[in-house]
C-alpha cells in the first residue's frame, strides 16, 4: 500500500528545526523509496522531483547518522540498519494511517463517547428523560452525563458540550440559544384554600414564600405586567439550595414557591401545583448550549446539537404547555 498523500502534505508542513522533526520530515520518502525500489517511481508516486526525494533520504541517513540504502546505478538494497528502520518506520506510519482513518470516520457517522455537562434539576427533568431516544437513534454512541449546577471548564474537563444559563464563558466557546427558561409562582391547592389565592403581586407580602439560595436577591421577586416592573419583598421560614427540595415543599403545602417552568409544568398539568399570578410575567435566562470549537465541531456533537434544538429550540418548549390551561 502507497503512502497516503494527505500524509505527506502534513509531514511537508512539519518544521525542521529539531533532529526530531528532520527525520519526521524524511521517513516518508525513505519508505516509499524502498517500496518502489528506486528514486525515480518514489519521486513519480509522490509528484516531486528525484532531487527533492534523494535530498530527503540524504537528510534522514546524516540525522540518524548511519547509511540506510547502499545505491548502484542498477539498483537499490537495504543495509542491516535500513531494514530494521524501515520495518519499524512502516509500523508507525500505518498507525498514523489508522488513526486518521478513525478521526474522518467520526464525521460522517457520529459515534464514540459524549460527554455531557447539565445544570442538575433540568438534566434530571428534561435531559436525562429524552438521551435514551438519543442513544437508540446512534447505537454507536454512548452518553456521559454529569449533571452538576457549577459551570466547567469544557475543555480541561474534558466535556464535549455543556447546557449553561446566565453569563456565558469564555468568548472561545461557542454558544447556541436553545430556550428561554421562565418562571412561576405556585403553590398547593391545600394552601391556597387556607391563606387565599394572591391578585397581584403586593399580596405575597401576606404569604409564606420559599426562597431558593441561587437566587441573586433571594428576598425579592420581580413581576412585569404591560411594561410595568414591581420588586416585591418577599418573607418565609424555608430556604434551599435545590429546586427539587423547594418543589417537594410547594406540594406539601409549606408556602408559595417561584419555579421554573421546566420544573413546574408537569406538575401543574397533573394538579399537584397551582400557579399564581399567571397574568403577570417573571424575568427568565436564556439556556445555551455551549461547546469548545465551532470550526472542527465533531460529528457526534452536530447530531446532539440538532437533537437538542428538535426538543427544546422554539419560542414555546413543550414544558410551557400548562399556560394552554390558563390562557
Amino acid at each position: 500500500m502507497y503512502i497516503n498523500s494527505t500524509l505527506i502534505n502534513a509531514m511537508l508542513s512539519i518544521t525542521t528545526q529539531s533532529a526530531t522533526n528532520s527525520l519526521l520530515n524524511a521517513l516518508p520518502f525513505f519508505i516509499e523509496v524502498v517500496k518502489c525500489g528506486s528514486f525515480s517511481k518514489a519521486a513519480e508516486r509522490l509528484n516531486i522531483t528525484k532531487s527533492a526525494v534523494s535530498k530527503r533520504v540524504n537528510q534522514l541517513e546524516e540525522s540518524l547518522g548511519i547509511k540506510l540504502l547502499h545505491r548502484t546505478t542498477r539498483k537499490l538494497t537495504l543495509t542491516e540498519a535500513g531494514n530494521r528502520y524501515y520495518q519499524a518506520g512502516l509500523s508507525s506510519l500505518e498507525v498514523i494511517s489508522d488513526a486518521e482513518r478513525e478521526i474522518k470516520a467520526l464525521q460522517v457517522s457520529p459515534e464514540g463517547n459524549l460527554r455531557v455537562n447539565v445544570p442538575t434539576s433540568f438534566g434530571i427533568s428534561q435531559v436525562s428523560s429524552i438521551l435514551p431516544e438519543f442513544l437508540r437513534m446512534y447505537p454507536s454512541m454512548s452518553v456521559d452525563l454529569v449533571l452538576s449546577d457549577t459551570k466547567k471548564d469544557l475543555i480541561g474537563e474534558g466535556f464535549d458540550l455543556a447546557l449553561q444559563t446566565g453569563d456565558l464563558p469564555d468568548s472561545t466557546y461557542i454558544a447556541k440559544k436553545l430556550a428561554s427558561l421562565n418562571s412561576v409562582v405556585c403553590g398547593s391547592e391545600t394552601y391556597l384554600k387556607e391563606k387565599g389565592i394572591p391578585s397581584v403581586p403586593t399580596a405575597l407580602m401576606d404569604h409564606n414564600c420559599l426562597l431558593y439560595a441561587h437566587h441573586t436577591n433571594i428576598v425579592e421577586w420581580v413581576f412585569m405586567k404591560q411594561s410595568k416592573k414591581e420588586i416585591i419583598k418577599i418573607n418565609g421560614n424555608f430556604v434551599t439550595n435545590v429546586s427539587d427540595a423547594l418543589v417537594n415543599a410547594a406540594i406539601e403545602s409549606a408556602g408559595l414557591a417561584r419555579l421554573p417552568t421546566f420544573l413546574a409544568s408537569s406538575l401543574i398539568l397533573d394538579r399537584s401545583l397551582t400557579p399564581v399570578l399567571t397574568d403577570y410575567t417573571m424575568p427568565s435566562k436564556d439556556l445555551f448550549a455551549v461547546y469548545p470549537d465551532r470550526k472542527f465541531v465533531p460529528k457526534k456533537v452536530k447530531v446532539f446539537l440538532e437533537f437538542l434544538v428538535d426538543h427544546f429550540g422554539g419560542d414555546e418548549p413543550s414544558w410551557e404547555k400548562w399556560k394552554q390551561l390558563y390562557a
